[in-house]
């Protein structure tokens, strides 16, 4: 049986739902026109044009940028980029930033943290190293400033059970802003963020490797994301149940927390971007912890 998937609208303003909508099928999975995408993620709806920008599977897949009919625009892939070490490290997540700059989010082999910028047309810019110890990134979202926020979680030390094979490798979740250099600027406090036990209870994750504990958190804040929206702030999604979403300021303030109200109970929420001053919010039926595209080290 294929699990169900929801697209839910909520205004921004109001924090309404309004009903899930029916979309017309574009393309059958083995005709879309981007290599490799299957179950990649629908990242971002961007404003005006309605571009669709799509990350796939896999550290080496290049985001895709789309149009409304679904044509190919442009590329933005790690290949262009000097620095080798930022060439084979691993692609964690993008954003869509100010003048539709690209900005992807990539983890080196020594667990660096690298923003890598391209302008519209997919041409390389720079390449920027985010300095904060033990942290391990998820998303990223970018600010009119260009200030970078970054949501992930904070590396704690490694400690095993006493049954041995167990590992504690997370100390808990970390949201924090960077300016345009990768200098901190500021640990964001979220309130009633979601912590490792909640995370456990709400995911059906295995017990090997890391503990549940880990995976359960990785799932949670790996499985939201963050997206800019027109009024300057970031929005921030926990895939917890029911989600939650932060609203960041500039300045790294949370000014609000929304409680969303899903189409049905148990379902896994991811963000699909903005679309006309809405927030587009992705729920599937899988069971919860069965897929995931989260790295650990």
């Amino acid at each position: 049986m294929r699990a169900l998937t929801y697209i839910v609208l909520f205004l921004v303003a109001f924090s309404a739902r309004i009903e899930p909508q029916e979309i017309p099928l574009l393309y059958p999975i083995d005709e879309f026109p981007v290599s490799g995408w299957e179950g990649g993620s629908v990242h971002s709806w961007c404003e005006p044009g309605g571009e669709i920008y799509l990350q796939g599977l896999g550290s080496a897949m290049p985001i895709a940028k789309l149009s409304a009919e679904g044509r190919v625009l442009e590329r933005f892939g790690l290949d262009s980029v000097p620095n080798p070490e930022v060439k084979r490290g691993f692609l964690q997540s993008f954003a869509v930033g100010p003048g539709d700059n690209v900005f992807l989010l990539v983890r080196g082999k020594s667990d660096q943290v690298f923003i890598v910028e391209f302008n519209e047309e997919g041409v390389y810019q720079q390449t920027v190293e985010a300095h904060e110890k033990d942290f391990l990134p998820y998303h990223i979202a970018v600010f009119p400033t260009h200030d970078f926020l970054l949501t992930g979680v904070k590396l704690g030390p490694q400690t095993l059970s006493k049954a041995g094979g167990e590992s504690s490798l997370f100390s808990g979740p970390l949201t924090a802003a960077f300016d345009p250099r990768g200098q901190l600027l500021k640990e964001v406090s979220l309130p009633e963020d979601i912590t490792r036990k909640a995370a456990a209870k709400e995911f059906s994750v295995s017990l090997s490797g890391p503990t549940r504990e880990d995976n359960a958190l990785a799932m949670s804040v790996g499985e939201g994301g963050a997206v800019p929206g027109a009024d300057g702030n970031v929005y921030l999604l926990r895939a917890s149940d029911p989600p939650i979403v932060y609203v960041v300021s500039s300045a790294g303030e949370v000014i609000r927390r929304m409680v969303l109200d899903p189409p049905a109970k148990k379902l896994n929420a991811r963000f699909g971007g903005m679309a006309a001053g809405r927030l587009v919010v992705l729920f599937d039926s899988r069971p919860r912890g069965l897929a995931s595209r989260i790295a650990t080290p």
